[in-house]
């Protein structure tokens, strides 16, 4: 139960990270509100990319004192949510890596 609390406050706290951001962009007229919410749901985006892989780091650094072998298994994790949030980070729209 304590992962999942601990989860959401990770997600929640990093989203609230970004919540300057927003409100100073919904005081532009016009458009304000559109850019917050682009804005918004770009951080709650990059919330559900970053916090899974923050959240194995955390843990297999606590593993790798208890229990090695799940503490490698969750470094292993961790090492491909990295890999893969670069390799989706680095494939434009352009087609350039």
């Amino acid at each position: 139960i304590l992962r999942i609390v601990c989860f959401i406050l990770l997600f929640f706290g990093h989203l609230l990270l970004f919540s300057p951001i927003i409100t100073v962009l919904k005081w532009i007229p016009l458009v304000g509100y559109f850019l917050g919410a682009m804005v918004q749901l770009a951080a709650v985006l990059f919330c559900l990319v970053y916090v899974p892989f923050l959240q194995f780091t955390i843990t297999a650094v606590a593993m790798v004192f208890y229990r090695p072998l799940l503490g490698a298994f969750l470094f292993a994790i961790s090492a491909v949510l990295l890999g893969a949030m670069f390799l989706v980070q680095g494939s434009g729209a352009d087609g350039m890596p």
